[in-house]
């Protein structure tokens, strides 16, 4: 028996040919989004990047739910040339997602940090009432007669999550907009159309300005706001 076979079986090793494969090595996979905060029913780009493995470039994109339930594939694929992989989805919901790279022969599994998108309730206000439209400043304002009642129409997208809607009036004077009247929160009741009499009386000669926003479901949706439409009242 030769030293080295001796060695062997005092050791308790075999000797043959060296190990066909080398040890796994570790690799990094890295995800991010376009956007942090996307309108309700909007596009946002997820785009995960994986760093150098063995042979498979192959990465899927998981999104699990706020609060409770199963997690599920938003999209897969191989990365490019530049170990890119991009994939566009429509947000309806907020949106917690991580990239994961299975492993192949000679690289360990791999998972990015988890990255959240925040969605934004979709709020739309449209006057109504008024006879007739005219630039001031600018702008378009909307003119109404004295004696009629501005009438806010406001749109809300989700409708389901979104609890009640609240209109603000400013007044311009001085040199700067104040708060004139607040219509505290109007519920929609799961409706998506909410018509708000603006009733608490307005100058003649006066001009204002009237903005909405949102209240919603916690941990669903983002609050909305609407931009500022702008009127004035006449004899």
């Amino acid at each position: 028996m030769t030293v080295i076979a001796a060695l062997a079986c005092l050791l308790g090793v075999g000797v043959g040919p060296a190990q066909a494969s080398a040890a796994k090595s570790g690799t990094w996979i890295g995800l991010r989004a376009s956007a942090s905060t996307v309108d309700y029913g909007g596009l946002v780009t997820l785009t995960a990047h994986l760093a150098a493995t063995h042979s498979s470039r192959f990465v899927t994109i998981y999104a699990s739910p706020p609060i409770t339930g199963p997690v599920y594939v938003l999209a897969s694929g191989n990365v490019d040339s530049h170990g890119l992989f991009k994939a566009t989805v429509r947000a309806t919901g907020l949106l917690n997602v991580y990239a994961r790279f299975a492993g192949d022969s000679g690289t360990w599994p791999a998972t990015s940090t988890e990255v959240w998108v925040n969605v934004r309730a979709v709020l739309h206000q449209k006057l109504t009432g008024q006879y007739r439209t005219v630039t001031l400043h600018g702008g378009p304002y909307a003119v109404f007669h004295h004696a009629t009642t501005p009438v806010d129409v406001i749109t809300a997208v989700p409708a389901v999550w979104v609890y009640s809607v609240s209109p603000l009036v400013q007044k311009f004077w001085a040199g700067t907009w104040h708060t004139d009247s607040h219509y505290g929160n109007r519920w929609l009741n799961g409706k998506p159309v909410k018509d708000v009499r603006l009733d608490q009386g307005f100058t003649v000669g006066g001009l204002y300005r009237v903005s909405v926003g949102s209240i919603t479901q916690e941990d669903a949706i983002v609050p909305g706001q609407t931009s500022w439409l702008y009127f004035t009242v006449t004899k």
